[in-house]
């Protein structure tokens, strides 16, 4: 079942005087449980595409078609900034390359933030922050503030933030980027995990063979432009 319709979307900015596309007239369908890899090089349109898929950003043209829990169809092109945050907040958790942690706050308060925006009470949200911060092997650590962590420990901090939630869909941006080869397989084997028990849909933009490797689908992109969409049998 069709969870996400790309419908020719397209996307572009000003270079000097010339206008060039991050993505461009760009169609595919994402099914729900997905554990897809947008590769390519940089440049190539991925973090614009995560960008869009989200909502964080919007295309100068076509459409983005979600289809929510009552299977009723929402383009998120069209929704007002304050219904695009609403809907990122409900159904979407997002791994930043950069991580995006709140310096100020702690590991646990850093994961338990997007449930306190949702309602959820001190003590249970409390709760599923240490237990998704023991999930990632960060037990102990808690009470650390970002600059306490070494980089590797602050994505792990993101990553437990996007799961937390167990929202619909899961975007990540060069997840394993400031990771080693050991870290990084214990966190996909994590998201492989959670993908499989919570069918969550996992869409990664990445050129690294490891996070690849992974991947039950594979769409390679080049100067904004989609050239392959390829699924694995396991």
């Amino acid at each position: 079942m069709s969870f996400i319709k790309i419908n020719k979307i397209s996307k572009s900015y000003v270079d000097g005087m010339a206008l060039k596309y991050a993505v461009k007239e760009m169609s595919f369908n994402i099914e729900k449980g997905d554990f897809l890899v947008l590769s390519g090089p940089s440049g190539s349109g991925k973090t614009t595409l995560l960008n869009l898929i989200s909502g964080l950003d919007v295309p100068d043209s076509g459409g983005i078609i979600i289809l929510n829990e009552n299977l009723a169809e929402l383009n998120l092109s069209l929704l007002s900034d304050k219904e695009r945050d609403e809907f990122r907040l409900k159904n979407t958790g997002f791994v930043f390359q950069s991580y995006n942690l709140i310096p100020v706050l702690s590991a646990e308060e850093n994961v338990y933030f997007t449930l306190q925006l949702l309602g959820v009470s001190k003590e249970e949200r409390k709760l599923l922050a240490r237990e998704m911060l023991d999930r990632v092997g960060l037990k102990d650590l808690y009470l650390r503030r970002p600059s306490q962590l070494s980089g590797g420990q602050q994505q792990r901090v993101a990553i437990a933030r996007a799961m937390v939630s167990k929202p619909a869909l899961i975007l990540a941006d060069e997840p394993t980027a400031n990771l080693d080869s050991s870290t990084a397989k214990q966190l996909l084997d994590l998201m492989v995990d959670f993908n499989r028990e919570f069918k969550t849909t996992f869409v990664f933009s990445s050129h690294d063979e490891q996070v690849i490797s992974y991947a039950k689908r594979v769409i390679t992109l080049k100067d904004g432009i989609l050239l392959s969409d390829t699924k694995k049998n396991f």
